[in-house]
C-alpha cells in the first residue's frame, strides 16, 4: 500500500492543475489492475519501480536524501494519477466549480499553517473572504465532510504521527497541538479513534 499525506497531494495537484481527478483530494485511491487498458502498463511498472526506490532510499542518510525522496514521491504520484485517469477521466471544471476548488485548496493551506492555533471557522472563513456557511458547503462537496472535520482530521493526523513515531510525552503532545487541557485532548482523540492516546501508543509499539 502506498500512502501519501494529503497536503503533499494537494501541493502536487496545485502545481499541475486540471490534470488529475478531483477524487484524489478527498478519498483514498484504489486502482483495479485487471481493468487497466494495455497502454497504461508502463505507468504501472513505473509506479512499482518508483515505490521500490522510495523504500530503498527511506533507510539511507546519503547526500541529497530528501531531494531524492521528494522526486521519487512525485514520480509515484504522477504514475498513480495516470492510472486513476484510466478509471476516472478528468473533465473540465465549470467556472464556479473551479472557484470552489481554489477556495478549498486555500482553506487546506490555512489549516496546515494554523491547525495548532485552533482558529474558529469564522476566522478561517474571514481570511478566505467567504461566509462560514459557504466554506462549510464547499468542504462538504470537495472533501465530503464539514469544514470543522477537515480541521479536526488534521489535528488527529498530527496526534497519531507524534504518538506513533516519537517519544514525546502525551501531555507535551497535547500542548504542542494547542490543547490547554490534557483531559480534553484525551477525549478528543478517543472520540475519533475509539482508543485513548496511551493505548494507541502502546499498540504501535507492540
Amino acid at each position: 500500500m502506498l500512502t501519501i499525506r494529503q497536503e503533499v497531494v494537494r501541493a502536487w495537484y496545485k502545481a499541475m492543475p486540471g490534470q488529475w481527478p478531483e477524487s484524489l483530494l478527498r478519498q483514498p485511491a484504489f486502482v483495479e489492475m485487471s481493468r487497466l487498458p494495455a497502454e497504461f502498463a508502463a505507468d504501472f511498472e513505473g509506479l512499482l519501480a518508483s515505490v521500490a526506490l522510495l523504500q530503498q532510499e527511506f533507510t539511507r542518510d546519503a547526500k541529497g536524501h530528501l531531494a531524492l525522496m521528494q522526486a521519487l514521491g512525485q514520480s509515484s504520484f504522477i504514475h498513480l494519477s495516470r492510472l486513476l485517469v484510466a478509471h476516472e477521466p478528468v473533465s473540465a471544471l465549470r467556472p464556479e466549480r473551479s472557484e470552489d476548488l481554489r477556495i478549498f485548496l486555500s482553506f487546506c493551506d490555512l489549516v496546515e499553517a494554523h491547525f495548532r492555533d485552533h482558529l474558529t471557522l469564522t476566522e478561517y472563513a474571514g481570511r478566505l473572504s467567504v461566509t462560514e456557511a459557504r466554506l462549510n458547503d464547499i468542504c462538504r462537496r470537495m472533501a465530503e465532510r464539514p469544514s470543522k472535520e477537515v480541521v479536526h482530521e488534521r489535528l488527529l493526523q498530527e496526534a497519531r504521527r507524534l504518538l506513533r513515531y516519537s517519544a514525546v510525552p502525551i501531555t507535551e503532545i497535547c500542548y504542542q497541538l494547542g490543547f490547554a487541557d490534557p483531559a480534553y485532548f484525551s477525549r478528543f482523540f478517543t472520540k475519533r479513534t475509539g482508543v485513548p492516546p496511551s493505548q494507541f501508543r502502546r499498540e504501535g509499539q507492540g
